[in-house]
């Protein structure tokens, strides 16, 4: 009686890191029977050989805190997000595989502002001063029977404060004051100009326009 053995051959894959441009940091690593190295931005598509039935755990070495990792892809497909992936050479049939581990810039959010608005005067003026909110072309009037409003602005958008109407009192015109801000348990006028500018980057949530006889 004969018997036929077929030799265990090798397999090979392919192991590639891919990071964004802005960060190129991040570093994978491999770890089996036959091999361990990492895998850096520069040394890159490295091919290894393993035996049939070798255990292959592919694993992220460094990951920069300026991105995610977005998962193990074989040719565009994906494999798995975990942090850690295995395989065994027998899984592939054609005894070659090409792995690639992709990591991606972490998603920001657009900053984002809500701010509280207000006309006020004191009692005695006829009709009261206004002013205008405009936001990207979005145009609210307010005067000081509107009360408190409230608006948001995102990203790069800014509003525009602008006064309209000076008061009447009784026979003569009210006066400008300026804009007020109340903020960390204070408040304290920030410009005398008729117009003023709010973007996302400012801190104050409360504003007053302030019209004096």
């Amino acid at each position: 009686m004969q018997a036929n053995f077929t030799a265990s051959k090798d397999y090979q894959y392919t192991i590639g890191v891919v990071n964004p441009p802005e960060d190129t940091s991040s570093a994978l690593c491999i770890s089996s029977s036959s091999n361990y190295d990492d895998i850096y931005e520069g040394y890159n598509n490295q091919t290894y050989k393993a035996r049939y039935g070798e255990t292959i755990e592919l694993s992220i070495r460094y990951q920069s805190e300026k991105v995610d990792f977005a998962g193990w892809y074989e040719n565009g497909t994906l494999l798995s997000t975990a942090e850690v992936y295995t395989f065994t050479p027998s899984d592939t049939p054609d005894r070659v595989r090409y792995i690639t581990g992709k990591f991606v810039m972490k998603a920001t959010a657009e900053p984002s502002l809500t701010f509280n608005i207000s006309a006020e005067s004191p009692a005695g003026f006829i009709s009261s001063g206004s002013i205008e909110v405009n936001i990207d072309g979005n145009k609210t009037t307010l005067n000081t029977a509107s009360g408190i409003r409230s608006f948001t602005i995102t990203g790069r958008q800014k509003a525009v404060l602008t006064v309209k109407d000076l008061p009447d009192y009784i026979n003569g015109e009210g006066r400008w004051l300026g804009w007020y801000v109340f903020y960390n348990g204070s408040e304290k006028q920030v410009s005398t100009s008729y117009t003023y500018e709010i973007t996302t980057q400012g801190d104050a949530t409360v504003y007053t326009a302030r019209f004096q006889k």
